[in-house]
């Protein structure tokens, strides 16, 4: 059988990781001057990842709105690639605070597609 797709509550918990784990390289790098390009390449191999299911999960549902979150899983991806190849140098970090900003706003999105779940899961209740 085809691997079963995640549920929106557990995208978003991938979401809220990936976050976390790129605000920690960005913390590390302000710290130390120096972050680890094969955690970034591991990051990125979990971006892509998510971006897969996300994108299956938004064409199995029919879903804009996960569309949008898959949209923004491909702009982080972008953001991050350049530091797999090395094409940006390890003081370079526009690619980590992009891929920062594109994750919060895409956990965001998630917290509203989780809240419109949970309310048209009430409408079909009170019939």
């Amino acid at each position: 059988h085809k691997n079963r797709l995640p549920g929106h509550a557990d995208v978003r918990k991938k979401l809220d990781l990936l976050h976390q784990n790129i605000q920690g390289f960005i913390d590390e790098k302000n710290n130390s001057g120096y972050f680890s390009f094969k955690e970034v390449t591991k990051l990125l191999y979990r971006v892509n990842k998510l971006l897969y299911q996300v994108s299956e999960l938004a064409e199995k549902e029919r879903d804009g709105d996960l569309g949008s979150v898959a949209i923004s899983l491909e702009r982080v991806s972008s953001a991050l690639s350049p530091y797999k190849f090395r094409k940006k140098d390890n003081d370079e970090i526009s690619g980590l605070i992009n891929a920062e900003i594109i994750l919060e706003n895409a956990v965001a999105l998630m917290d509203r597609i989780i809240e419109r779940d949970k309310a048209l899961k009430a409408r079909k209740q009170r019939g």
